[in-house]
C-alpha cells in the first residue's frame, strides 16, 4: 500500500489515515514476559482500594465499595481495621466473603505503585468449558479534558515500578522540562496519553471519537480470545490471545450482539502450517479474580493496515460481564491496556506516512522528518527493558488506554502484507533513534 498522505487530495483523508496510525500508537498493548513481575503490574482509577493486606474487619452491608461491603460479611480488601461505611481509603468491607474481592475490583496500590488485583487466593475448581472471543468496540485515550484535567493521567499501570518525580526517574528524558515525565497517580506511566492529547489538539478529528466511529463502521478491530476458562468469578489459569481483526467489508456494520463475524489477519497465527491455528501472542498464565481478567502477552510484531507495532511489557485488566437473560453474550465494560513502545520502532513507521505537501514518505532526508522526530522523542519516558537505567536516555514511550469489548465470532483468514522499501537503507527512519 502507499504511505499515508493526501492520496485523494483532501486534508480530511490525510487526517483519517494518520488517525489510523495513531490508533496503533494507542494500541501499544501487547507484549512482554509470560510471567508476572509485580514491577510491571498496576491499576486504573486513583480512588481504588489500597492493597489487600489480609483480612479486614467486618464491612457494612451495601451494593458498592463506597457504601459498605459489596455483599456484607467478612471483608478482605484493603489493610486496616473496622471499616467505616466501606470507605475506599483503608476500610475493610471492600469485598464480600472472607478474603474475597468485590465484582470488578481491578487494582491495589502498594508503596505508591498501582497494580492489578492478584490471582485468586484459593485454588478454584478447574473446568475448561468456556471459550469466547471479544472485539474491541470503543476506546478512550483520555485526551478530552474533564473539569480542566486530562483523564489520561489516571489511565494505565506502574510499568517501571517507580513513582517518578521529583527524582525517581528510571531513565533520562530528552526534554529539559522534566516535569513532563512525572507519573500519574500511584506511579502510572502514560506519556502516550500526552502524545495523543497533543496530536488531538492540532487535529481534532483524530481523537477517541474518530476511532470509535471507525469501529462502529466495521473498520477492523483488536480481537481478544479467551480459552480454558471455567466461567466463574475466580480462575487461577486461563489462556488469553491477541488477534488482529480485519474490516467487515460487505458484511455490514457490527451489531455488537455477540453474532458479529470479524475476518482475522493471518499474521495473528504461527506460520507452521500445522492445524489447529495457534495465535502468535498468547498468555497461558492469565487469571480471573472477581470476574477481573489479568493478562500479559509475549513480545511480538503486530500488523494492521500496512503498519507494524512491536510491543514490550503490556498489561491488561478487564472486568468480564457474563451472559444473562437480556444479554446472552460476554462483554467487557471496563478495561485498560498498557505497554511500552520502543521509539526506534515508532520512528520506523514514519516511512509509511507521507508528508502533506510533497506526499513523499517521511524518510530521514524529508524536511519534515527532523521536527517530527524531535517531538516524538520528547515523549520518551521509559526504558524498553524492565531494568531501570536512570542515566541512560529513555528509548520507549509508555502508552495506555481504556476500552470496551463485546463477544463476537471469528471469520475468514485474510493476509495483509505491509509495504517496506519506501525509504532507501540510508534514509530508513527505522534505523534512527533519539540518541546522538
Amino acid at each position: 500500500m502507499d504511505g499515508v498522505g493526501l492520496g485523494d487530495g483532501s486534508w480530511g483523508a490525510y487526517v483519517e489515515r494518520v488517525a489510523r496510525w495513531l490508533w496503533l500508537v494507542g494500541l501499544a498493548l501487547v507484549a512482554a514476559c509470560t510471567y508476572y513481575d509485580s514491577s510491571l503490574l498496576a491499576p486504573m482509577n486513583p480512588g481504588e482500594p489500597v492493597g489487600e493486606g489480609g483480612e479486614g474487619g467486618k464491612g457494612e452491608g451495601g451494593a458498592s465499595g463506597d457504601t459498605g461491603g459489596f455483599s456484607g460479611g467478612e471483608g478482605g480488601g484493603s489493610p486496616g481495621g473496622e471499616g467505616g461505611g466501606g470507605e475506599v481509603s483503608g476500610a475493610a468491607g471492600a469485598s464480600g466473603g472472607t478474603g474475597g474481592v468485590p465484582y470488578g475490583t481491578q487494582t491495589q496500590i502498594v508503596n505508591c505503585a498501582a497494580k492489578p488485583i492478584g490471582p485468586p487466593k484459593d485454588k478454584p475448581v478447574k473446568t475448561e468449558g468456556v471459550s469466547f472471543v471479544l472485539a474491541i468496540r470503543e476506546v478512550d485515550f483520555g485526551e478530552t479534558k474533564i473539569s480542566g484535567e486530562f483523564p489520561y493521567k489516571g489511565y494505565g499501570f506502574d510499568l517501571d515500578g517507580a513513582c517518578s518525580c521529583p527524582d525517581d526517574f528510571t531513565c533520562k528524558g530528552l526534554d529539559s522540562d522534566t516535569s513532563r515525565y512525572c507519573d500519574g497517580p500511584a506511579g502510572r506511566d502514560n506519556a502516550g496519553g500526552a502524545l495523543v492529547a497533543s496530536f488531538s489538539t492540532l487535529v481534532p478529528d483524530c481523537g477517541s471519537q474518530s476511532f470509535n466511529k471507525a469501529f462502529s463502521n466495521g473498520k477492523s478491530t483488536l480481537l481478544i480470545q479467551i480459552d480454558k476458562y471455567n466461567g466463574e468469578p475466580d480462575d487461577d489459569q486461563v489462556e488469553v490471545s491477541w488477534l488482529l481483526g480485519e474490516n467487515l467489508d460487505n458484511i455490514g456494520k457490527p451489531l455488537w450482539n455477540g453474532e458479529d463475524t470479524w475476518p482475522v489477519q493471518t499474521a495473528s497465527y504461527v506460520e507452521d502450517g500445522a492445524p489447529p491455528l495457534r495465535p502468535k501472542s498468547t498468555d497461558k498464565n492469565a487469571y480471573v479474580r472477581g470476574f477481573v481478567l489479568v493478562a500479559t502477552l509475549p513480545n511480538g510484531s503486530l500488523e494492521s493496515q500496512g503498519f507494524s507495532v512491536n510491543l514490550t511489557a503490556p498489561i491488561m485488566t478487564a472486568t468480564l460481564i457474563p451472559p444473562r437473560e437480556n444479554q446472552p453474550f460476554w462483554q467487557v465494560e471496563d478495561a485498560t491496556m498498557a505497554a511500552r513502545w520502543r521509539v526506534q520502532d515508532l520512528l520506523g513507521q514514519l516511512r509509511r506516512v507521507n508528508d502533506p505537501l510533497s506526499q513523499k514518505p517521511l524518510c530521514t532526508n524529508n524536511p519534515f522528518y527532523p521536527n517530527i522526530k524531535a517531538e516524538i522523542c520528547k515523549f520518551a519516558d521509559i526504558s524498553s527493558g524492565v531494568q531501570a537505567q536512570p542515566n541512560i536516555p529513555c528509548d520507549a514511550i509508555s502508552v495506555a488506554l481504556k476500552f470496551k469489548a463485546t463477544q463476537c465470532k471469528l471469520g475468514k483468514l485474510i493476509e495483509v502484507t505491509p509495504s517496506d522499501g519506501l525509504c532507501s537503507p540510508e534514509t530508513d527512519p527505522g534505523k534512527d533513534s533519539c540518541g546522538p
